[in-house]
Formats: C-alpha cells, sequence, structure tokens
C-alpha cells in the first residue's frame, strides 16, 4: 500500500529525524492485558475534553522557532507545561516509596495499611508515560507490571474491589498494583486531582494519552512528570487499528462496516483517525491543523519526551529503565553514567548487588522491595512480554505494494 493512499500523521516529519521513512509492514507488539473497563483503548479520546480554560490558553511561554526556509514563526507554549520537566534538566528521582496501601482484588478483606508520609513531603519527578495507541503501550505497560513490580496510575482504577471513591489507595491484580483512579475521563482527572494523586507517592508511574491535562490538573511545580513515550510509524498504526476496530466487539468503538469495507477504503474514509499525534500535543481536537502547530507538536517532544521507538521495543524498555532508575534504584542523570556503561562495569554490578541485597533485608516482607529481582531476570521478563505480544493486535502483514 503506498504512503499516499494514508492520511498520515503529520507529526510523521520528527520520525524522519529518527530512521528512515517506510510504510513496512506491521509487526505484533503487546500483552495479554488486564480485563479494561468498557473504555479501554480509543474510547479515551472521545471521553476527555482537552480544551484548556482560556486564561490558560493565553498565558505561556513564547518561544521563536527558525523554520528550514528562515523564516521566523512564534508559538505559545502553555505555562501549565512546565509541570512536564524539560529533557536539559536533570531528572529527579522521588525516593523509593517503601510502604503502600495494599488491597489484593482476590480478597477484599486482605489489607494492609502502611504511612507513606516520608514519600508525600519529598521531592521529585513521577515518570509519566503517554499511551500512544496501537504503539506497543500495552507492552510497556505490561514491563512495568510484570518485570519491575511498578505501581500505576492510568484507566483501570475502576477495577478496585469495592472502588473507594474517597481516598486514594493501591490494589493489587494478577496484572500488577494499580491506584484506584482513572486517568482516561475528565471525571477520573478532577477526582485524581482533588486527592493529589501526584503528591501523594502512591504512583510509581502516571498514564494517560492526554499531555495537556494531566499537565495541567494532575502534576504541579513540586510534583512535576517527567514525559516518556514510544512512537510507531503512523501507516503502521492505522493498519492495525483497522484491524482491531474490526473485530474487537468488546470495544464500544467496534466498527461493523469496516468487515465489508477494504484496508484501501479505510485509508480514504472519514473512519482513519486525524493527526491524532499532533492534535494531542497541541491541544487541538478539531478544526484545521496549521504549520505552526506542526512546529508546536514537534517543539513539545523535543523539549518535553524522551521517545522509545516500537521497532527497537526491547532498547526502548531498557533505556527507560536505566533512565529512571527502575532496576539499579540510579537514574543515568543521578549516577552521572549512561546504563551502557554500567552494564560494562563489573564493580558497579557488584555495588548494585550489595545495594539490593541490603534493600531486601531493610524491606517489610510484602514490599515491592523484598522482590527486587537481578538485572538479568528482568531482562529475561521483558524479552518474554514483548515475545508474547497481544492477542487483540493480531492481524495480516501488510507491505507496500501489496493488494491489502
Amino acid at each position: 500500500i503506498p504512503c499516499s493512499k494514508f492520511k498520515s500523521d503529520t507529526i510523521m516529519s520528527i520520525f524522519i529525524f529518527t530512521q528512515p521513512f517506510y510504510c513496512g509492514t506491521s509487526t505484533t507488539l503487546g500483552m495479554s492485558p488486564p480485563p479494561p473497563p468498557p473504555s479501554s483503548f480509543l474510547l479515551q479520546n472521545t471521553k476527555l475534553k482537552t480544551k484548556p480554560k482560556l486564561a490558560e490558553l493565553v498565558q505561556g511561554e513564547t518561544t521563536t522557532i527558525k523554520t528550514k526556509d528562515g523564516k521566523s514563526i512564534e508559538i505559545i507554549i502553555p505555562s501549565y507545561m512546565s509541570h512536564l520537566s524539560d529533557l536539559t534538566t536533570p531528572y529527579q528521582k522521588r525516593p523509593s516509596l517503601q510502604k503502600r496501601i495494599i488491597q489484593n482484588i482476590t480478597s477484599s478483606e486482605e489489607k494492609e495499611v502502611w504511612d507513606t508520609m516520608t514519600v508525600r513531603n519529598s521531592k521529585g519527578e513521577i515518570p509519566y508515560f503517554w499511551d500512544v495507541h496501537f504503539s506497543g503501550e500495552s507492552v510497556a505497560e505490561q514491563v512495568f507490571s510484570s518485570c519491575h513490580g511498578l505501581v500505576q496510575a492510568a484507566e483501570h482504577g475502576l477495577l478496585q474491589p469495592n472502588y473507594n471513591d474517597e481516598d486514594l489507595e493501591v490494589f493489587q491484580t494478577e496484572n500488577g498494583k494499580f491506584v484506584n483512579v482513572d486517568t482516561a475521563t475528565d471525571e477520573g482527572l478532577k477526582r485524581a486531582s482533588k486527592l493529589n494523586l501526584a503528591k501523594s507517592g502512591l504512583a510509581d508511574i502516571i498514564t494517560s494519552s492526554s499531555p495537556h491535562p494531566i499537565a495541567n490538573q494532575i502534576f504541579t511545580p513540586n510534583n512535576p512528570g517527567r514525559m516518556f513515550t514510544i512512537l510507531r510509524h503512523p501507516v503502521d498504526r492505522a493498519v492495525t487499528m483497522y484491524y482491531y476496530l474490526k473485530t474487537a466487539t468488546w470495544d464500544p468503538l467496534y466498527n461493523p462496516k469496516l468487515i465489508t469495507m477494504s484496508l484501501v477504503d479505510y485509508a480514504k474514509s472519514s473512519s482513519i483517525e486525524n493527526n491524532w499525534l499532533t492534535r494531542f500535543l497541541v491541544n487541538k481536537p478539531g478544526g484545521a491543523l496549521t504549520k505552526k502547530d506542526l512546529i508546536l507538536a514537534k517543539e513539545l517532544l523535543k523539549r518535553k519526551c524522551l521517545v522509545g521507538l516500537y521497532d527497537d521495543m526491547e532498547v526502548s524498555l531498557a533505556k527507560f529503565d536505566r533512565y529512571f532508575g527502575w532496576t539499579d534504584g540510579n537514574s543515568i542523570d543521578q549516577d552521572g553514567k549512561d546504563g551502557d556503561e554500567n552494564d560494562s562495569n563489573d564493580k558497579d554490578e557488584e555495588t548494585n548487588k550489595e545495594r539490593r541485597t541490603a534493600a531486601k533485608a531493610a524491606a517489610p516482607p510484602s514490599s515491592s522491595l523484598a522482590k527486587t529481582t537481578t538485572k538479568t531476570e528482568i531482562q529475561k521478563c521483558r524479552k518474554k512480554v514483548i515475545n508474547t505480544g497481544d492477542y487483540r493486535h493480531n492481524h495480516p502483514n501488510v507491505k507496500e505494494g501489496s493488494k491489502e
């Protein structure tokens, strides 16, 4: 299928700097996900109103960007986007949350309550995973849970048994630990903001598809986020979306009309997404996109977002691990060394081993620290999750020039 057949995402121009332009095959990555609420995946797009208050649109940083043709264009970055740290500043890791509020999904009576004031009163950044649909986000989220034991604040919060609307809690499922919030809806974000999700220290990672509402309502100057994501070629995303929407009978966005519609016809139809990446980066859900919108999207991605690539999933997830210090407790910015250097340094590895041993001895028996695993075990776990894939995204490979 020629690239011209698709209304490819405007933000595609960003990919050109990191990899050759292609319309290549659609690989299958993902996981066997936790049972999501009916609003899994795409419904997040329709449930979140991404337009902020007018006052917040007016206030912001004015930046002049020079284009390739030598012209200068002024863009305005909303002031609340400063709640997402710039990549030029060193990452400030929060102290590990050694005590959690856990509720086991298999037994609502089994509950352990621990004090979290130490983390609530500490300063540091919270990793914010920008959920770009059909870009391996389900793989990443499974790795965060299964391989690193991280607590996530995502759309799964309503799965909590005996859902508690008044307080933030962490509950346990067979797929990991989650905070009882829903970051996929306006009401969910308002509740998370009211209950001070970022300040609570309960979430190791906050996940959402909408950077602007998250920056505006969840993160604060004292509790900022550090944004990271996985990007995929938009044509490959469109192919996967086509096959998903024509078969996902469990999803409210299931579209039976696609059953009789060819992939090429889908690419020409109004059913295909309209520049999702660009629109969510500039907070413009409707209307025509302009060159200034594209420049703003590229600038925000450049400044704010640590990017991994779908086609290099294993490498990308390993880099995220080293950057945020999930395995060894030291981020790249904290110890001043790239993770590859640490991997090749036997002395550093021995030091990290001693640190893990000490952490296990000091941690409460049921805390995540007591389950710390070695770097090799985490690498094996990562590879297993990637290879397992997501059954929802299984579909024929599509190559450029093919009939379908």
